[in-house]
């Protein structure tokens, strides 16, 4: 969808990251230094206490889950 946006000439603001690794975000960045456009990276969620506590949650409960089965 960036991607659209920036080839329609479209300046993208975006939640981060920008790009799934490191091949897309570099893509995403030449794209848009070809185009002349800006792609901004937000980071509203790293301060929202929802998805922090979302995250303590999923953590604690990811680390009491059985590695193994038999």
């Amino acid at each position: 969808m960036i991607l659209h946006a920036l080839a329609n000439g479209k300046h993208v603001y975006s939640e981060w990251p920008l790009g799934t690794g490191y091949s897309e975000t570099k893509e995403l960045h030449e794209a848009a230094e070809a185009a002349k456009l800006h792609a901004a990276i937000g980071l509203q969620l790293r301060g929202n206490r929802a998805a922090q506590r979302k995250g303590r949650i999923h953590s604690r409960a990811s680390a009491h889950r059985p590695r193994t089965q038999s």
